[in-house]
């Protein structure tokens, strides 16, 4: 099965039908309206190689085309070389989008690893206690590439001790244990 741009590239009793075209089972095929053939023009213009190649010729009776015929072939071609056109003009679309971006700057591809010094000063802030938020604001990463380095390398937090003394912002705030001298 192929997909492009959400359309399905097979249908059941489409290609059921393209299977006994190969197979030599007709000699011709007549829709109403050439819709019936595919959901594309690609797609449309593919069946109707299949039936040529199998010595098969369409009818769209709708339209009026017969592919046996010469006025019908043209058609045929005219309709290929319109999609032809719009295959080049969705390319070139494409192309212009992608080389504005860039211009503005986006960026195209798998993001970057961090380099190992990078991430070596990552985890030494970490284990100093210092929070995630601040290694990513000091060291001008993205918050989650901090994250990605901490989580594949290292500690996920710095160790909290129970004994550790506490930070000066906190001495002089709480109340003295109880039994302990206050200073």
């Amino acid at each position: 099965m192929k997909v492009n741009g959400g359309v399905r590239d097979n249908r059941l009793e489409l290609d059921k039908l393209r299977a006994r075209i190969l197979h030599g089972e007709f000699e011709s095929v007549v829709v109403s309206k050439m819709d019936r053939l595919g959901r594309s023009l690609g797609m449309i213009l593919r069946f109707w190689d299949e039936a040529d190649a199998a010595g098969a010729r369409v009818i769209v009776i709708d339209q009026g085309i017969d592919t046996s015929t010469p006025a019908g072939r043209l058609q045929r071609n005219m309709l290929a070389a319109l999609a032809e056109f719009e295959r080049e003009l969705i390319l070139e679309r494409t192309r212009a989008g992608i080389a504005r971006a860039r211009a503005l700057g986006k960026k195209f591809g798998a993001p970057r690893r961090i380099p190992e010094s990078v991430a070596r000063e990552v985890r030494e802030r970490r284990a100093q206690g210092e929070s995630l938020r601040m290694i990513s604001q000091r060291m001008n990463l993205k918050l989650g590439g901090v994250r990605s380095v901490l989580k594949r390398d290292g500690p996920p937090s710095p160790a909290r001790r129970a004994d550790a003394a506490p930070s000066e912002d906190v001495v002089g705030n709480s109340p003295p244990a109880e039994g302990v001298p206050s200073a």
